[in-house]
């Protein structure tokens, strides 16, 4: 049973828009499980769009000026069952849940080593095999609270290698976690070593454009 509840922001850094989210805690007889909503804003701080929905079944959006009446499908989930052994593994498992687990060929050459689909006990219960994934788990926890036992002893404190800590730009908040790109270079490098082409994935230059074309907005009355 999981309740993802809480607030959080996303700000563009570069452009002052920003997104604030909400996942509604959930209440006696499950009322407002898994329901999310979101404001964003622009630069000037005018909400812009809204959005809308249950995080796990469907979200729309819709313009503020237009009113909730104009709101739009922008995901659904895909209700497809899983198939081949994660349609066992996992009672009740969509094809989209498998999707966003399984380790194709093209993963294996894209995919960080820190991804957790590479996980041992993940892999092998994709497999079917119960026992080898509970040993897996145990076995990757440990070496894990090892790991923070050893860095703890010799205050070396973790740094995350895709977002680097930056001084915040909101008022009242003391820090914001800055993605560095970094993520998408190393897989362009993967994709080159590997000689394997991903039309989908966006490439750095893709994001180099994006810094210089900003985002405009149709013109609010």
């Amino acid at each position: 049973w999981v309740d993802h509840y809480g607030e959080y922001e996303v700000a563009n850094r570069r452009t002052g828009e920003r997104a604030e989210v909400s996942f509604t805690q959930c209440g006696w007889f499950s009322r407002g499980w898994h329901e999310v909503s979101a404001t964003i804003s622009d630069a000037r701080g005018k909400a812009v769009y809204k959005v809308e929905g249950r995080w796990n079944e469907q979200l729309t959006y819709y313009k503020v000026r237009d009113g909730p009446s104009s709101a739009k499908v922008i995901w659904t989930k895909d209700t497809t069952p899983a198939s081949g052994p994660w349609g066992v593994a996992f009672k009740g498992f969509s094809r989209h849940g498998q999707e966003v687990n399984e380790l194709t060929e093209l993963r294996q050459h894209t995919l960080p080593a820190s991804d957790s689909r590479w996980r041992p006990d993940c892999r092998a219960l994709g497999r079917l095999n119960y026992r080898k994934a509970g040993r897996a788990k145990h076995t990757l926890e440990e070496r894990q609270r090892e790991e923070r036992r050893m860095r703890e002893a010799r205050n070396d404190p973790w740094v995350p290698r895709h977002f680097a800590l930056v001084p915040s730009a909101s008022p009242g908040v003391v820090d914001d976690w800055l993605f560095t790109n970094k993520y998408w270079e190393e897989r362009e490098a993967r994709l080159a070593s590997a000689d394997v082409s991903d039309p989908v994935t966006p490439t750095v230059s893709d994001f180099s454009g994006l810094s210089k074309a900003g985002t405009t907005y149709e013109a609010e009355e």
